[in-house]
């Protein structure tokens, strides 16, 4: 099988079709030298041409598989398959039993080829962009009763399980829903928030403390949310994403 670990010096190599595949462009540039130095990104390569490439990182006995993209020209071919397979190989020899991906709810067959290799749904996640402003501040209650934690949020878009996180990031509001704040470890100056929504929770004076936070901390905002929620500072584009998972061991 031609698939082996990327060397730093190889974004020239992949950059074609690595950089536009999404509306808003893409990520791997922005982690592609902290993806090789890990020693964690495995690229598919015929002929001395790299065609695509699949990063995995295994969490104790979780694996997440990401940035799965192959070349236009290539495709058709398997190599997202057996990009797939491979990163689960090596997710199981870290002692990973389960493996999780998130994929563009609209990305079809990419979802068609997880589903073929055996993966479920596991949840669907809505992601916006907010704007940073100065807001009034709120009282906030922290942390979050045991009882009210979520198992999982977003760091730097993969889903980690809140063990991973100090309880003093899980917050609520009176009458707000549950979100976790986590300072993106990949993406420079980038505040990730992940809400647990329902209808019953109002959500307006937990943006703007949100967006209040990211302006005072010179940040960006990326939100994930498990409902669509509105709000003039969120932007009105946004992205579906589906995770997947599957027992690979």
């Amino acid at each position: 099988m031609p698939i082996r670990l990327a060397q730093i010096h190889e974004w020239n190599k992949v950059q074609d079709f690595c950089t536009n595949t999404f509306q808003w462009g893409d990520y791997i540039e922005d982690v592609w030298d902290s993806w090789v130095k890990s020693k964690s990104l495995l690229v598919y390569e015929d002929n001395d041409t790299i065609l695509g490439i699949c990063n995995v990182v295994t969490h104790n006995t979780e694996a997440w598989i990401e940035g799965l993209r192959v070349d236009v020209a290539a495709r058709r071919r398997h190599i997202g398959k057996s990009l797939l397979r491979a990163a689960e190989e090596a997710a199981i020899q870290q002692g990973a039993t389960y493996s999780r991906s998130a994929i563009e709810s609209s990305n079809m067959p990419s979802l068609q080829m997880y589903h073929m290799a055996g993966y479920k749904i596991e949840q669907k996640w809505y992601m916006y962009r907010c704007d940073a402003q100065p807001h009034a501040t709120y009282d906030i209650i922290k942390p979050v009763p045991k009882h009210m934690q979520p198992n999982r949020y977003v760091n730097s878009w993969i889903w980690v399980n809140t063990n991973n996180i100090s309880p003093d990031h899980i917050l609520h509001m009176p009458d707000g829903p549950v979100f976790v704040l986590s300072d993106s470890d990949r993406f420079p100056n980038t505040l990730m928030v992940t809400i647990y929504n329902n209808a019953k929770h109002d959500i307006n004076d937990t943006i703007h403390y949100i967006s209040n936070l990211a302006y005072n901390k010179n940040q960006s905002v990326q939100i994930f949310s498990t409902d669509i929620i509105r709000h003039k500072a969120l932007h009105d584009h946004n992205s579906t994403i589906t995770v997947v998972l599957k027992q690979i061991s």
